[in-house]
């Protein structure tokens, strides 16, 4: 913040930086150290999960549900596959060298992380994650009128079998 912003200002305290600018960056720095410590807080505190179905059930609806799932979801995931990557390499015996970092660490780590999100396109497309509708575990929710009425009439048939017998 202080590189962005102390330039920047109407009172110079020495080249390249002003007062006002760095107060600015002082105080930007410190709103997005209390924004990194409440995101801090909530990780912790909440299950990606759960705040998948809260999304799901909010007026978002379930394709910002899966966003934002997918994104919590996305650093754990690039976690494990690099500690993947990098006991197969060490099982391989292959030393770590800057030479080669790009074919033996980066690649196999992006096109493990591409092939993992292309499968799950993949199986979102296969229960009909794009179509539009009332669903039930994402599949849309199709009902006929028989359906419909023994929704309705099985429960008060229940309803009068246990009055009947209770009296």
């Amino acid at each position: 913040m202080l590189v962005i912003h102390a330039p920047y200002g109407q009172h110079r305290l020495a080249p390249l930086i002003t007062s006002d600018g760095v107060s600015l960056a002082a105080e930007l720095a410190l709103r997005f150290g209390a924004l990194m410590a409440c995101f801090l807080a909530a990780v912790a505190a909440l299950k990606v999960s759960d705040v998948a179905k809260w999304l799901q059930s909010s007026r978002l609806g379930y394709k910002a549900a899966y966003v934002v799932g997918t994104s919590l979801q996305f650093l754990a995931q690039g976690r494990l596959v690099v500690q993947a990557v990098r006991d197969a390499n060490k099982l391989d015996g292959v030393r770590m060298r800057p030479r080669n970092v790009l074919s033996r660490f980066i690649v196999p780590v992006i096109s493990k992380l591409l092939t993992q999100g292309a499968q799950r396109g993949e199986a979102l497309s296969a229960i009909g994650f794009d179509r539009p509708g009332p669903r039930t575990l994402l599949v849309p929710l199709e009902r006929s009128v028989t359906q419909s009425c023994i929704c309705i009439l099985f429960p008060l048939l229940s309803a009068v079998v246990v009055v009947a017998t209770w009296i």
